[in-house]
């Protein structure tokens, strides 16, 4: 009984670790984005996924899709 609650306690541990990580990330990549934008970027795409992962963040500086001339 005491051993099923130990695993318990580590289970609960484990998950309240990995929320805390995955708020600390989503809070890291927020402050990134606001960086970015206040240094004249815009975000593109945020979490984009590929098939060899995942991309926090793209973003872009200036006019892209206007003519340099």
């Amino acid at each position: 009984m005491e051993n099923e609650r130990a695993t318990d306690t580590a289970s609960r541990d484990g998950r309240q670790k990995r929320r805390r990580a995955r708020q600390y990330g989503l809070a890291g990549e927020w402050l990134a984005a606001l960086s970015l934008q206040l240094k004249g970027y815009r975000i593109l795409e945020r979490n984009y996924r590929t098939k060899l992962g995942e991309i926090d963040i793209i973003a872009r500086k200036g006019d892209w899709w206007r003519s340099s001339r």
